[in-house]
Protein backbone atom coordinates (compact mmCIF):
# COMPACT_ATOMS: atom_id res chain seq x y z
CA UNK A 1 0.00 0.00 0.00
CA UNK A 2 1.35 3.43 -1.00
CA UNK A 3 0.38 6.36 1.64
CA UNK A 4 0.99 9.85 0.08
CA UNK A 5 1.11 12.70 2.85
CA UNK A 6 -0.56 15.98 1.37
CA UNK A 7 0.97 18.98 3.67
CA UNK A 8 0.65 22.85 4.01
CA UNK A 9 1.49 24.05 7.71
CA UNK A 10 3.71 23.60 10.18
CA UNK A 11 1.91 21.27 12.15
CA UNK A 12 -0.25 19.57 10.03
CA UNK A 13 3.53 18.46 8.68
CA UNK A 14 4.68 17.94 11.53
CA UNK A 15 2.17 15.04 12.19
CA UNK A 16 2.85 13.67 8.74
CA UNK A 17 5.85 13.01 9.88
CA UNK A 18 5.37 11.65 12.97
CA UNK A 19 2.76 9.48 11.76
CA UNK A 20 5.02 7.95 8.87
CA UNK A 21 7.93 7.53 11.64
CA UNK A 22 5.18 5.40 13.69
CA UNK A 23 4.37 3.52 10.16
CA UNK A 24 7.70 2.66 10.02
CA UNK A 25 8.25 1.59 13.71
CA UNK A 26 5.12 -0.66 13.16
CA UNK A 27 6.82 -2.96 10.08
CA UNK A 28 5.43 -0.47 6.86
CA UNK A 29 7.76 -1.24 4.58
CA UNK A 30 6.64 0.64 1.07
CA UNK A 31 7.64 4.35 0.28
CA UNK A 32 6.16 7.25 1.77
CA UNK A 33 4.97 10.08 -0.73
CA UNK A 34 5.19 13.80 1.60
CA UNK A 35 3.95 16.30 -1.07
CA UNK A 36 4.14 19.61 -0.25
CA UNK A 37 1.03 22.23 -1.40
CA UNK A 38 2.58 25.51 0.30
CA UNK A 39 6.29 27.02 0.85
CA UNK A 40 5.77 26.41 4.37
CA UNK A 41 5.14 22.94 3.97
CA UNK A 42 7.95 22.60 1.48
CA UNK A 43 10.51 23.75 3.76
CA UNK A 44 9.45 21.99 6.86
CA UNK A 45 9.13 18.82 5.08
CA UNK A 46 12.41 19.52 4.12
CA UNK A 47 13.69 19.65 7.44
CA UNK A 48 11.81 16.54 8.30
CA UNK A 49 12.66 13.96 5.65
CA UNK A 50 15.58 11.80 7.10
CA UNK A 51 13.67 8.43 5.89
CA UNK A 52 14.84 7.10 2.67
CA UNK A 53 11.40 5.55 2.58
CA UNK A 54 9.98 9.32 2.13
CA UNK A 55 10.11 10.14 -1.51
CA UNK A 56 9.81 14.34 -0.92
CA UNK A 57 8.41 16.16 -4.17
CA UNK A 58 10.81 18.82 -4.96
CA UNK A 59 8.51 21.33 -5.64
CA UNK A 60 4.91 22.02 -3.69
CA UNK A 61 2.03 21.37 -5.37
CA UNK A 62 0.60 24.93 -6.40
CA UNK A 63 -3.15 24.08 -8.68
CA UNK A 64 -5.53 21.65 -9.11
CA UNK A 65 -3.75 20.63 -12.59
CA UNK A 66 -0.78 19.59 -10.29
CA UNK A 67 -2.48 17.56 -7.99
CA UNK A 68 -4.28 15.58 -11.02
CA UNK A 69 -1.02 15.46 -12.58
CA UNK A 70 0.26 13.98 -9.30
CA UNK A 71 -2.44 11.32 -8.73
CA UNK A 72 -2.73 10.02 -12.77
CA UNK A 73 1.23 9.39 -12.29
CA UNK A 74 1.16 7.70 -9.15
CA UNK A 75 -0.40 4.50 -8.01
CA UNK A 76 -1.70 5.93 -4.19
CA UNK A 77 -3.67 3.74 -2.32
CA UNK A 78 -4.62 5.80 0.60
CA UNK A 79 -3.89 9.73 1.79
CA UNK A 80 -3.37 12.12 3.86
CA UNK A 81 -4.50 15.86 4.22
CA UNK A 82 -3.57 18.29 6.24
CA UNK A 83 -5.35 21.39 7.01
CA UNK A 84 -3.74 24.49 6.37
CA UNK A 85 -3.20 27.25 8.66
CA UNK A 86 -3.76 29.75 6.70
CA UNK A 87 -6.94 30.46 4.44
CA UNK A 88 -6.16 28.21 1.35
CA UNK A 89 -8.55 25.62 -0.30
CA UNK A 90 -5.82 23.72 -2.04
CA UNK A 91 -5.82 21.04 0.35
CA UNK A 92 -9.46 20.69 0.00
CA UNK A 93 -8.99 20.63 -3.60
CA UNK A 94 -7.04 17.56 -3.15
CA UNK A 95 -9.46 15.52 -1.13
CA UNK A 96 -12.08 16.36 -3.76
CA UNK A 97 -9.67 14.85 -6.31
CA UNK A 98 -8.99 11.84 -4.04
CA UNK A 99 -12.79 11.68 -3.52
CA UNK A 100 -12.94 11.30 -7.35
CA UNK A 101 -10.46 8.39 -7.84
CA UNK A 102 -12.44 6.56 -4.92
CA UNK A 103 -8.77 7.10 -2.83
CA UNK A 104 -9.00 6.61 0.92
CA UNK A 105 -8.59 9.76 2.69
CA UNK A 106 -8.08 11.39 5.95
CA UNK A 107 -8.45 14.90 6.50
CA UNK A 108 -6.22 15.97 9.24
CA UNK A 109 -7.48 18.81 11.04
CA UNK A 110 -5.38 18.93 14.04
CA UNK A 111 -6.23 22.37 15.15
CA UNK A 112 -6.66 23.30 19.42
CA UNK A 113 -8.65 26.02 18.78
CA UNK A 114 -11.57 26.61 16.55
CA UNK A 115 -10.35 27.93 12.96
CA UNK A 116 -12.07 31.16 12.53
CA UNK A 117 -15.43 31.22 11.01
CA UNK A 118 -13.92 32.97 7.75
CA UNK A 119 -11.61 29.79 7.02
CA UNK A 120 -12.34 27.73 4.03
CA UNK A 121 -12.35 24.50 5.94
CA UNK A 122 -16.03 25.03 6.95
CA UNK A 123 -17.17 25.96 3.72
CA UNK A 124 -15.36 22.26 2.68
CA UNK A 125 -17.12 20.05 4.96
CA UNK A 126 -20.22 19.67 3.45
CA UNK A 127 -18.46 19.34 -0.13
CA UNK A 128 -16.29 16.34 0.90
CA UNK A 129 -18.91 13.58 0.99
CA UNK A 130 -16.91 10.74 0.13
CA UNK A 131 -17.85 7.49 1.63
CA UNK A 132 -13.99 7.00 1.87
CA UNK A 133 -13.23 10.00 3.28
CA UNK A 134 -12.90 10.83 7.13
CA UNK A 135 -11.41 13.18 9.62
CA UNK A 136 -8.94 12.83 12.17
CA UNK A 137 -9.19 15.75 14.82
CA UNK A 138 -7.27 16.47 18.51
CA UNK A 139 -9.93 16.69 20.95
CA UNK A 140 -13.99 16.04 21.66
CA UNK A 141 -14.49 19.65 21.16
CA UNK A 142 -13.11 19.67 17.84
CA UNK A 143 -15.42 16.96 16.24
CA UNK A 144 -18.72 18.56 17.50
CA UNK A 145 -17.33 21.66 15.22
CA UNK A 146 -17.34 18.84 12.14
CA UNK A 147 -20.54 17.62 13.12
CA UNK A 148 -22.21 21.09 13.12
CA UNK A 149 -21.51 21.23 9.62
CA UNK A 150 -21.79 17.74 8.48
CA UNK A 151 -23.56 15.48 11.19
CA UNK A 152 -22.84 12.67 8.46
CA UNK A 153 -19.13 13.28 8.85
CA UNK A 154 -16.79 10.09 10.08
CA UNK A 155 -14.35 11.53 12.89
CA UNK A 156 -11.09 10.18 14.54
CA UNK A 157 -9.74 11.68 17.61
CA UNK A 158 -6.10 10.95 18.07
CA UNK A 159 -4.78 13.40 20.34
CA UNK A 160 -2.17 16.64 19.41
CA UNK A 161 1.08 16.39 19.63
CA UNK A 162 1.56 19.34 21.73
CA UNK A 163 -0.40 17.09 24.23
CA UNK A 164 2.45 14.30 23.67
CA UNK A 165 5.16 16.50 23.99
CA UNK A 166 3.48 18.07 27.52
CA UNK A 167 2.86 15.10 28.73
CA UNK A 168 6.33 13.59 28.36
CA UNK A 169 8.82 16.79 29.50
CA UNK A 170 6.61 17.83 32.59
CA UNK A 171 9.63 19.82 33.86
CA UNK A 172 10.53 23.02 34.81
CA UNK A 173 13.38 24.68 32.48
CA UNK A 174 16.79 25.49 33.88
CA UNK A 175 17.89 28.13 35.61
CA UNK A 176 20.70 28.81 32.82
CA UNK A 177 17.98 29.73 30.63
CA UNK A 178 16.33 32.56 32.30
CA UNK A 179 20.36 33.99 32.47
CA UNK A 180 20.44 33.98 29.23
CA UNK A 181 17.14 36.21 28.77
CA UNK A 182 18.59 38.53 31.17
CA UNK A 183 16.29 37.17 34.20
CA UNK A 184 17.26 37.39 37.47
CA UNK A 185 16.74 34.35 39.11
CA UNK A 186 14.03 35.94 42.19
CA UNK A 187 11.91 37.91 39.00
CA UNK A 188 9.06 35.73 37.55
CA UNK A 189 9.17 34.96 33.73
CA UNK A 190 6.15 34.80 31.56
CA UNK A 191 6.98 33.77 27.69
CA UNK A 192 4.67 35.62 24.92
CA UNK A 193 5.02 33.17 21.85
CA UNK A 194 4.55 34.50 18.70
CA UNK A 195 2.08 33.57 16.04
CA UNK A 196 2.02 32.96 12.25
CA UNK A 197 -1.35 35.25 12.48
CA UNK A 198 -2.03 38.24 10.97
CA UNK A 199 0.31 41.00 12.48
CA UNK A 200 -2.51 42.80 14.00
CA UNK A 201 -3.13 39.90 15.98
CA UNK A 202 0.26 39.80 17.75
CA UNK A 203 0.47 43.33 17.43
CA UNK A 204 -2.65 43.84 19.27
CA UNK A 205 -1.73 41.46 22.17
CA UNK A 206 1.92 43.25 22.57
CA UNK A 207 0.04 46.86 23.43
CA UNK A 208 -2.81 45.07 25.75
CA UNK A 209 0.89 43.43 27.72
CA UNK A 210 2.63 46.38 27.78
CA UNK A 211 -0.34 48.41 28.88
CA UNK A 212 -0.89 46.09 31.98
CA UNK A 213 2.46 46.43 32.45
CA UNK A 214 2.81 50.26 32.53
CA UNK A 215 0.18 49.73 35.47
CA UNK A 216 3.55 49.90 37.83
CA UNK A 217 1.75 46.44 39.68
CA UNK A 218 4.47 44.17 38.93
CA UNK A 219 7.97 45.38 39.40
CA UNK A 220 9.18 41.67 39.70
CA UNK A 221 7.56 40.35 35.96
CA UNK A 222 9.82 39.79 33.74
CA UNK A 223 8.05 39.22 29.81
CA UNK A 224 10.05 37.24 26.98
CA UNK A 225 8.17 37.66 23.56
CA UNK A 226 9.53 34.80 21.10
CA UNK A 227 8.90 34.99 17.24
CA UNK A 228 7.42 32.26 15.70
CA UNK A 229 10.17 30.83 13.00
CA UNK A 230 6.85 30.62 10.26
CA UNK A 231 6.84 34.68 10.24
CA UNK A 232 7.41 35.19 6.16
CA UNK A 233 8.50 38.78 6.71
CA UNK A 234 10.28 39.35 10.22
CA UNK A 235 11.55 43.27 9.70
CA UNK A 236 8.15 43.98 8.94
CA UNK A 237 6.75 42.24 11.92
CA UNK A 238 9.16 43.32 14.29
CA UNK A 239 8.96 46.73 13.03
CA UNK A 240 5.46 46.40 13.91
CA UNK A 241 5.80 44.83 17.47
CA UNK A 242 8.34 47.71 17.94
CA UNK A 243 5.89 50.55 17.30
CA UNK A 244 4.27 49.38 20.09
CA UNK A 245 6.76 49.45 22.20
CA UNK A 246 8.08 52.72 21.63
CA UNK A 247 5.09 54.20 23.46
CA UNK A 248 6.26 52.32 26.29
CA UNK A 249 10.40 53.20 26.92
CA UNK A 250 10.47 52.63 30.73
CA UNK A 251 9.59 48.94 30.17
CA UNK A 252 12.35 47.96 27.83
CA UNK A 253 13.71 46.31 30.93
CA UNK A 254 10.74 44.53 31.53
CA UNK A 255 9.97 43.50 28.44
CA UNK A 256 12.13 42.39 25.43
CA UNK A 257 11.46 40.37 22.18
CA UNK A 258 13.96 37.31 21.68
CA UNK A 259 16.18 36.80 18.69
CA UNK A 260 17.72 34.04 18.64
CA UNK A 261 20.64 33.02 15.59
CA UNK A 262 18.32 31.49 12.89
CA UNK A 263 15.70 34.37 13.39
CA UNK A 264 18.72 37.19 13.57
CA UNK A 265 19.87 35.98 10.20
CA UNK A 266 17.00 37.24 8.42
CA UNK A 267 17.28 40.27 10.17
CA UNK A 268 19.61 43.27 8.04
CA UNK A 269 18.06 46.63 10.33
CA UNK A 270 20.61 48.15 12.83
CA UNK A 271 17.81 49.95 14.74
CA UNK A 272 15.88 46.21 15.15
CA UNK A 273 19.13 44.30 16.12
CA UNK A 274 20.44 47.75 18.47
CA UNK A 275 16.36 48.52 19.73
CA UNK A 276 16.18 47.99 23.60
CA UNK A 277 13.36 46.19 23.28
CA UNK A 278 15.60 43.44 21.65
CA UNK A 279 17.22 40.45 23.45
CA UNK A 280 19.96 38.87 20.92
CA UNK A 281 20.48 35.08 22.68
CA UNK A 282 20.52 31.25 21.63
CA UNK A 283 17.15 30.10 22.87
CA UNK A 284 14.48 28.41 21.45
CA UNK A 285 10.72 29.08 21.68
CA UNK A 286 10.69 25.84 23.10
CA UNK A 287 13.22 26.28 25.68
CA UNK A 288 11.79 29.37 26.68
CA UNK A 289 8.40 28.12 27.23
CA UNK A 290 9.83 25.35 29.52
CA UNK A 291 11.75 28.00 31.16
CA UNK A 292 8.85 30.24 31.99
CA UNK A 293 6.52 29.80 34.90
CA UNK A 294 3.67 31.48 32.51
CA UNK A 295 2.91 31.42 28.87
CA UNK A 296 0.32 33.37 27.13
CA UNK A 297 0.12 33.59 22.75
CA UNK A 298 -2.87 35.84 21.12
CA UNK A 299 -4.81 32.52 20.09
CA UNK A 300 -3.82 28.85 21.96
CA UNK A 301 -1.11 27.54 19.52
CA UNK A 302 1.28 24.47 20.32
CA UNK A 303 3.79 26.49 22.87
CA UNK A 304 0.58 27.53 24.86
CA UNK A 305 -1.38 24.25 24.59
CA UNK A 306 1.74 22.74 26.23
CA UNK A 307 2.03 24.91 29.07
CA UNK A 308 -1.56 24.10 30.11
CA UNK A 309 -1.32 20.62 30.30
CA UNK A 310 1.58 21.20 32.28
CA UNK A 311 -0.51 23.13 34.70
CA UNK A 312 1.45 26.37 33.97
CA UNK A 313 -1.17 29.66 34.53
CA UNK A 314 -2.13 30.42 30.71
CA UNK A 315 -3.79 33.03 28.87
CA UNK A 316 -4.90 33.73 24.82
CA UNK A 317 -5.68 37.09 23.69
CA UNK A 318 -8.03 36.54 20.90
CA UNK A 319 -11.89 35.52 21.37
CA UNK A 320 -12.42 31.89 20.16
CA UNK A 321 -12.60 28.39 21.75
CA UNK A 322 -10.03 26.37 22.30
CA UNK A 323 -10.43 22.41 21.99
CA UNK A 324 -8.56 22.25 25.60
CA UNK A 325 -11.71 23.02 28.31
CA UNK A 326 -11.81 26.80 28.49
CA UNK A 327 -11.27 27.16 32.61
CA UNK A 328 -7.58 25.73 31.85
CA UNK A 329 -7.07 29.07 31.10
CA UNK A 330 -6.71 32.60 32.63
CA UNK A 331 -9.75 34.91 31.44
CA UNK A 332 -7.88 37.97 31.42
CA UNK A 333 -4.80 39.70 31.37
CA UNK A 334 -4.71 40.54 34.93
CA UNK A 335 -5.88 37.55 36.45
CA UNK A 336 -2.95 35.71 34.30
CA UNK A 337 -0.71 37.90 35.81
CA UNK A 338 -1.82 37.11 39.16
CA UNK A 339 -1.91 33.74 38.77
CA UNK A 340 0.02 31.06 41.22
CA UNK A 341 2.14 29.26 40.03
CA UNK A 342 1.62 25.46 41.62
CA UNK A 343 -0.97 24.14 39.71
CA UNK A 344 -1.13 20.38 39.53
CA UNK A 345 -0.70 19.46 35.13
CA UNK A 346 -3.59 17.21 33.31
CA UNK A 347 -3.38 13.94 32.11
CA UNK A 348 -4.48 12.62 28.99
CA UNK A 349 -7.59 11.23 31.07
CA UNK A 350 -8.72 14.45 31.94
CA UNK A 351 -9.04 14.70 27.88
CA UNK A 352 -10.78 11.57 27.53
CA UNK A 353 -7.66 10.31 25.46
CA UNK A 354 -6.31 6.92 25.06
CA UNK A 355 -2.95 6.26 26.71
CA UNK A 356 -1.44 5.53 22.59
CA UNK A 357 0.63 8.74 21.35
CA UNK A 358 -1.11 11.17 18.45
CA UNK A 359 1.16 9.70 16.49
CA UNK A 360 0.44 6.06 16.97
CA UNK A 361 -3.19 7.00 16.75
CA UNK A 362 -3.11 8.17 13.24
CA UNK A 363 -0.69 5.75 11.84
CA UNK A 364 -3.36 2.89 13.22
CA UNK A 365 -6.18 5.37 10.90
CA UNK A 366 -3.91 5.48 7.93
CA UNK A 367 -3.18 1.25 7.85
CA UNK A 368 -7.12 0.84 7.23
CA UNK A 369 -7.90 1.18 3.21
Amino acid sequence: MTIAFFVSSIGDTDLAFETMTALIEKGYTNEFYAIPLSATGQKRSQEKAISPQIKLLAEPLINSKDIEDFLNKHSIDRAYVGVPSENQYLPFQVAKELATKDIPCTVAYEFMFSAPQNHCFWTAIPELTSAKLDYAVSLSAAKKDILNRNPDAKINIVGHLSIDRAIANNTMGPIETKEKLEIKANEEFIFISGTTQPINVDSEFALAILNELASNNYPNLQIRFGLHPGIPDKESYLNTLLSMCAKYPHLSAQFKIILSPPIEQQVKSEDILNNSFIVRVNVSGPEAANAAAKIAQAVPGALLNESVIKGKPSYFHREGEPYLPRDFFSNNIQAFFNATTNNSPHTKKDLDLNDSTTAENMANIMCKK
